[in-house]
């Protein structure tokens, strides 16, 4: 008897266990669905994230892209990678440094693999704009207008203009004539993005001794028809930059194209903001 009992017994706690498991499989279920239901809505009427696919927005937020490293020089940038789900041939060896020249192609090679690196992320307040005016250089995330469904339905963008405002882009710029005003005034980005949008063309820490890069002036030496030398007497150095062996243009490393030579003789402009730093 005291054999049934135990067996009797035995039986009954397996039976409870059983019930016991499926009341937290429905009660699990029931807290993934509130969960969902709750992420959805959170997403829709409050916040949603976002990967910025294209290279539009760089060099302050990344598309995908692949990191390159200059063959002798060792700095290491960042280049749009395209579309492919795999960076092209071309990218792996023939890409260009931007301290050592723009022009030369072969002297940057990609690092880190063939796949390219996702976009930056960005996460959007849908519920910020009705409590808050939209402020310049905002970045926004907006609907197509001619694709508002398709697959490139989200344009993200920084905000520059406002409302009664006309806007001209000169060299970079951003100058704003506001309804009644008489002259454009320029609009000065924030600080933090003035730091990232600045971009090296020239750094010692990154040359060899013996380049002194597009300077003039560095050593006796002649160069398109002049000499330049140190004057030892009076101990002066005249520096000169050579804007034909290195030109201040909006060139940018980042948008070195993946499927062809860029034509670096067209579609470039001066730029106005340039600054120098040394050590004496």
């Amino acid at each position: 008897m005291m054999s049934d009992a135990e067996t009797s017994k035995s039986a009954g706690s397996a039976g409870g266990t059983g019930g016991g498991d499926a009341v937290n499989v429905v009660e699990t279920v029931q807290s993934l669905v509130v969960a969902f239901v709750l992420a959805m809505m959170f997403r829709g009427f409050v916040t949603e994230g976002f990967v910025i696919p294209t290279g539009s927005m760089a060099p302050t937020l990344y598309g995908a892209h692949a990191k390159a490293r200059g063959n002798e020089s060792g700095y290491v940038f960042a280049v749009d990678s395209g579309n492919g789900p795999e960076l092209p041939q071309r990218m792996m060896g023939g890409l260009a440094d931007p301290l050592a020249s723009p022009e030369e192609d072969g002297s940057a090679s990609v690092v880190g693999g063939r796949r390219p690196r996702m976009g930056d992320r960005i996460l959007v307040l849908k519920s910020m704009y009705p409590f808050f005016e939209p402020k310049r250089f905002d970045v926004v995330v907006f609907k197509n207008p001619t694709n508002p469904i398709g697959d490139e339905s989200n344009f993200i963008k920084r905000l520059i203009g406002l409302p009664n405002e006309q806007v001209w882009l000169a060299d970079g710029d951003v100058f704003v004539k506001k309804r009644g005003a008489s002259d454009f005034e320029i609009q000065r980005k924030p600080e933090y993005v003035q730091r990232a949008v600045w971009q090296p063309v020239w750094d010692s820490d990154f040359t060899n001794s013996y380049d002194t890069g597009p300077w003039i002036g560095m050593d006796s030496l002649t160069r398109n028809g002049r000499e330049y030398d140190i004057d030892p007497a009076g101990g002066e150095l005249e520096l000169e930059w050579d804007y034909r062996t290195r030109g201040l243009v909006d060139y940018t490393a980042y948008n070195q194209t993946p499927y062809y030579s860029q034509d670096f003789s067209a579609g470039r402009f001066p730029v106005a903001d340039l600054r120098i730093a040394s050590t004496l």
